[in-house]
């Protein structure tokens, strides 16, 4: 516990968006707790994350819909991971259900569609890839210094996938 881990942008985003992303911060959080997806799923804690897909947009995208039925097979719940027709995207369970512990942070910083652009001497933290990277030490506490200096905790934005729905008419 208490390591940080950021989301920054990647030339598959930036592919996807059309905006260059490579140097913006998507997010970042202090990992304060670790659980299965199973203890995530009946956990009283995490029940409004499960995905309401006949509510808001926020209600559609909960990330709590990966469980294992009683014969021990994952479950993917129609969510904004599945099909459009609710069923299960096949690719998405596998990659998503590749490790079995979800991470939980009471201080992150989410900025989706209001991506700051990290500062030129902190670029080294940019991964432009799927992955991670393993920061030095000094380095990790410049760059949580310059999130907590220029930025409050909580949502800042939308997710950078959301200006598609903006366009659709969902009902």
């Amino acid at each position: 516990m208490g390591d940080w881990v950021i989301g920054t942008g990647s030339k598959a985003l930036e592919s996807a968006t059309g905006k260059k992303l490579t140097d913006k911060l998507i997010y970042a959080m202090k990992v304060t707790d670790r659980v299965t997806f199973e203890d995530y799923w009946i956990d009283k804690r995490f029940q409004y994350k499960k995905p309401t897909m006949n509510g808001t947009l926020v209600g559609m995208f909960g990330d709590n819909f990966y469980h294992r039925d009683d014969k021990g097979i994952w479950v993917q719940e129609d969510s904004a991971h599945s099909n459009l027709d609710g069923t299960p995207n096949q690719e998405h369970l596998r990659i998503d259900t590749g490790g079995n512990n979800i991470l939980i942070s009471e201080q992150f910083y989410y900025f989706g569609d209001v991506t700051p652009t990290i500062p030129s001497h902190l670029n080294e933290i940019c991964h432009t890839g799927i992955g991670e990277k393993k920061l030095q030490p000094e380095l990790s506490e410049a760059f949580v210094d310059w999130l907590s200096e220029n930025f409050r905790t909580g949502i800042h934005g939308d997710p950078l996938s959301w200006a598609q729905f903006n366009q659709l008419e969902l009902f």
